[in-house]
């Protein structure tokens, strides 16, 4: 199914969305150590595989979407470091998966 630009950037913005309130969520989930969690990229597909399946129209496991977090959070720096992590991953996702 392919979408046109105005609804792939819509489904960016709310993707980039869920990922920053996530990131809040899990910061405050672990505030007596900063954030700093080795495992976040599971805290965080706990959190939000079921939105992020939503969003994107997918039937991701938790499994995937850690694999999927976790590449990214490695791509990023390399690609794009000046780039907003959400918004990157966010695009990046919909782009793999959308």
């Amino acid at each position: 199914m392919e979408q046109d630009s105005n609804s792939g950037s819509s489904q960016v913005e709310q993707l980039a969305q869920l990922l920053m309130s996530t990131g809040h969520a899990h910061h405050q989930a672990f505030i007596d150590t900063d954030g700093f969690d080795p495992d976040w990229a599971i805290w965080y597909a706990d959190h939000a595989v079921d939105d992020v399946n939503a969003l994107l129209g997918t039937d991701m496991s938790r499994a995937d979407l850690v694999y999927e977090v976790i590449g990214l959070s490695r791509e990023q720096p390399l690609k794009a470091p000046d780039a907003v992590w959400p918004e990157y991953y966010a695009a990046s996702l919909v782009d793999r998966l959308g």
